[in-house]
């Protein structure tokens, strides 16, 4: 029908010499938040140490305080596409001047169920089968899961502050 209205019009504008239009086109929604979090540290302050994930669900502070040097601080998030397009998540930015290593699972309805989320332990991360970056394409009401494996400098006495930031693209599948 698009395809008629535009042919439609050029060949008003050609007869007429003259055309103005005015089109607007909605084709969705693209909306991955974080909807939910887990903090994991074996020689770090727990007390001390927390995420605050944003608003708009879009990015997390994390804070880990007193950090044995070379310690490893896990991060994880539960990425939900509350948009109406399939969407891939493309990049996991830490702004954190050090080290820090990405894994991605699923697309998942359901995270809990899903071995990488419920009854997680330190020692059990990282799980096999990550998909990395860009991640497999994840549909409406599906979710992601990330952990993020931040290598602390050494800290211990001091806070220090991590900013994860969120990167995704609309998916057209073949």
């Amino acid at each position: 029908m698009l395809l008629v209205v535009v042919l439609y019009s050029v060949a008003y504008a050609m007869w007429f010499e003259e055309l103005d239009a005015n089109v607007g086109i909605y084709v969705g929604a693209m909306d991955f938040k974080i909807t939910s979090h887990k903090f994991l540290c074996g020689e770090c302050d727990r007390d001390e140490s927390y995420i605050e994930v944003s608003d708009d669900g879009k990015n997390a502070q994390v804070v880990i305080a007193d950090a044995a040097p070379n310690s490893s601080a896990w991060v994880g998030l539960v990425l939900s596409n509350e948009g109406t397009l399939p969407i891939k998540l493309t990049h996991v930015h830490v702004d954190d001047g050090g080290s820090s290593n990405i894994y991605v699972y699923g697309p998942f309805q359901a995270p809990g169920t899903s071995g990488v989320w419920g009854g997680v332990k330190l020692g059990d991360l990282p799980f096999p089968d990550d998909v990395g970056l860009p991640s497999p394409t994840c549909d409406p009401s599906k979710k992601l899961i990330v952990w993020i494996e931040i290598i602390c400098p050494d800290s211990e006495g001091v806070e220090t502050s991590y900013t994860i930031t969120l990167s995704s693209v609309i998916s057209i599948e073949d």
